[in-house]
């Protein structure tokens, strides 16, 4: 074998071994959000790619930011 078809053929498995890691980095958010109760009747929710901290009151209503973790903020 030539040493061009060797260095093609190198080539193209550093192509395919990135496509397949960049692949793998995939944002459809399936088990993103963890939900957690307590006894007062409060839901909190964390999400676990950005780090935020959210809760509400009962199942209505709209979620509330608490904490950024990212950088340790409250917000209000």
């Amino acid at each position: 074998m030539s040493d061009f078809k060797k260095g093609l053929l190198v080539g193209m498995l550093i192509i395919i071994g990135c496509g397949v890691f960049v692949a793998n980095k995939s944002n459809d958010g399936i088990g993103r959000y963890t939900l957690f109760e307590d006894e007062g009747g409060i839901v909190f929710m964390l999400d676990t790619k950005n780090g935020d901290f959210y809760s509400r009151h009962g199942l209505e209503g709209s979620w509330l930011k608490r904490y950024s973790i990212d950088n340790n903020t409250k917000s209000k």
